[in-house]
């Protein structure tokens, strides 16, 4: 089978905007410890293809929000309270944003259509269901 598994990457990134002229400007930044290592979940997978991992990847971890984040709380509950926190104490001009990026892998699909060309797939009575 031809599959290239879907996967995502989070990263949580500190965003600083300068305003030395009109045209904004922005820097970002990777936080490192708060998401799977992708890289390193690739090696323990067969071929290196990456399947989305659970929670996407968010580590299970305590925060220094107490006690404004109980540890009662859900994972990404205590992770959004934490950002939320960091951005609330963070210096102006710096904010810090989750970055969600998807990929879509190739399939039997994508390959099929390649196969029968654009316009017939547009109007082809198939259905292709996937997971």
């Amino acid at each position: 089978m031809l599959f290239q598994y879907c996967y995502i990457s989070i990263v949580l990134a500190p965003l600083t905007r300068t305003t030395a002229d009109m045209a904004c400007n922005y820097r970002f930044s990777f936080v490192p410890g708060f998401f799977a290592d992708y890289v390193e979940v690739a090696k323990g997978c067969p071929n290196s293809q990456v399947t989305t991992q659970p929670g996407l990847g968010l580590l299970e971890r305590t925060y220094d929000t107490a006690p404004f984040s109980s540890d009662d709380l859900p994972q990404w509950k205590r992770f959004t309270d934490y950002v939320e926190n960091l951005n609330k104490h963070s210096p102006i001009g710096e904010s810090y944003k989750l970055i969600y990026l998807v990929r879509h892998g190739l399939s039997v699909h994508n390959i099929f259509m390649d196969k029968v060309g654009h316009d017939a797939w547009k109007v082809s009575k198939i259905f292709w269901l996937s997971a």
